[in-house]
């Protein structure tokens, strides 16, 4: 906080992103990845957090802050999560899946203590019957599962915003 940035403006969803990116180089796994997007997302709330509350940024200027944190934060935890299964399932042909945000993230008011509203959809070629990985799963089975590690990566105790 003793930062001169401190007193600027807050960070957009690409700076995050870069400064997250920079804080997981050394990263040695997905565990430690996972551990790493955990702490960056807890320490750059808190400066949003403290930022309000010393009357250096409005809170709807901090629920923009919150809501592009919390895009990088689930942008890069997608990422992992899709890298981390391919690695044991591998990936399915035309295999793709997005993120649909709703409620406070959707609407960019997100605050400290907002919970997440996600659709995640997926899309696949018709003619797929399996992934290509070592343990192969049919469409469906694949991103049920898929859905789940994601869910897991995002679910532990203050990974985004509550995540």
């Amino acid at each position: 906080m003793i930062d001169p940035a401190f007193a600027g403006t807050l960070p957009g969803r690409k700076s995050y992103a870069r400064r997250l990116s920079r804080a997981l180089t050394d990263s040695t796994g997905y565990e430690d990845t996972l551990d790493r997007v955990r702490l960056f997302g807890q320490e750059q709330m808190a400066l949003i957090g403290a930022r309000m509350l010393t009357g250096g940024v409005t809170p709807e200027t901090a629920a923009e802050g919150f809501t592009a944190l919390a895009d990088a934060l689930l942008t890069r935890l997608h990422a992992e999560a899709q890298e981390a299964f391919a690695k044991a399932h591998g990936r399915l042909p035309g295999g793709c899946s997005a993120l649909v945000a709703m409620g406070r993230l959707g609407g960019q008011e997100m605050t400290a203590s907002s919970d997440l509203d996600l659709i995640l959809i997926y899309d696949v070629d018709e003619d797929a019957r399996e992934s290509d990985g070592a343990r192969p799963l049919a469409p469906a089975p694949y991103f049920t599962r898929f859905a789940q590690r994601f869910i897991a990566a995002i679910s532990a105790p203050t990974a985004v915003g509550g995540l």
